[in-house]
């Protein structure tokens, strides 16, 4: 999902165009694409071996840029980025969410009566241009007194990226995860934990 938002064909179609410099997220959040670290199944260069630096997408909630193919430069007033991940397609595929300054346990404290996932399962944008995408919750616990209760059974997730960005509650102080992705030049997602209000969940079938 962070990899479809800031593509540069789902950016010129998209529900962030027109949002350049402005909050498109909770003040919390900020992705940084970096083909050099380490911890993201590094890849120095794009498509056409143009080196890849560090470059912050979204600041503080505020989107700061897509990933800028020669298509998109024009109509975003910005020169190209070094994403080129296939001809004509601008992809961001060293992504970061940037930890935050709370204790993951803190996380735990504070949502009494939420819900924990251990895993997100298949998550599929079905409408990529709206960045509405579906996806499954596995190992999942009730929160009770800070720390994790009963289990609860597998739920199904349908939701609007967007919008749930909105809805962050807390970032966590580490990182967790590191998911590779199935782009030809390597890459991984890398995030700490996330925390989220109000969102709709429904039983598995």
């Amino acid at each position: 999902l962070n990899r479809e938002a800031p593509r540069s064909s789902t950016f010129r179609h998209g529900a962030l165009r027109g949002g350049l410099g402005t909050p498109v997220c909770h003040p919390a959040v900020t992705l940084r694409d970096d083909g050099t670290d380490p911890r993201g199944l590094p890849f120095p260069f794009d498509f056409l071996g143009a080196a890849k630096p560090p470059v912050d997408l979204i600041e503080g909630g505020v989107l700061r840029t897509p990933a800028v193919d020669e298509r998109l430069a024009p109509a975003v007033d910005r020169p190209p980025t070094p994403h080129l991940g296939a001809p004509e397609e601008g992809v961001a595929t060293h992504l970061f969410l940037q930890t935050g300054e709370e204790p993951d346990g803190e996380l735990l404290r504070r949502p009494d009566g939420g819900l924990w996932a251990t895993w997100l399962d298949a998550p599929r944008p079905f409408d990529p241009a709206a960045l509405r995408f579906r996806a499954h919750l596995r190992g999942v616990r009730r929160i009770e007194n800070g720390a994790l209760g009963a289990p609860v059974r597998d739920l199904a997730w349908e939701d609007h990226l967007p919008a749930l960005l909105e809805r962050v509650d807390g970032v966590g102080g580490r990182v967790v995860t590191a998911v590779a992705g199935a782009d030809p030049l390597f890459g991984a997602t890398t995030a700490p934990m996330l925390a989220f209000e109000r969102v709709a969940l429904t039983p598995r079938s």
